[in-house]
């Protein structure tokens, strides 16, 4: 009985899923977003998004970025000091 109720806990609702998929949107910083945390303008980050050079998913026509893969291409980028 018990094994019943939890497996019924485990199913998920139509409310259940869209707060997953809010969950997942803010997993995915904007542009704006991105250029604050980066202290980029934000014709700078669009460039480097344009060649390549900076970790983005695109959606339609919009930019978006993993905090995760920003935190990497910032230490990436990091210099040692001289």
């Amino acid at each position: 009985m018990n094994n019943s109720l939890e497996e019924k806990n485990r199913l998920k609702t139509g409310n259940d899923y869209e707060i997953e998929r809010k969950m997942n949107d803010k997993m995915l910083l904007s542009m704006d977003e991105a250029c604050r945390l980066l202290g980029l303008r934000k014709s700078t980050l669009y460039g480097l998004c344009m060649r390549k050079e900076i970790p983005c998913v695109k959606i339609g026509k919009l930019n978006r970025f993993r905090p995760q893969a920003l935190t990497k291409w910032i230490e990436s980028h990091e210099r040692g000091n001289a």
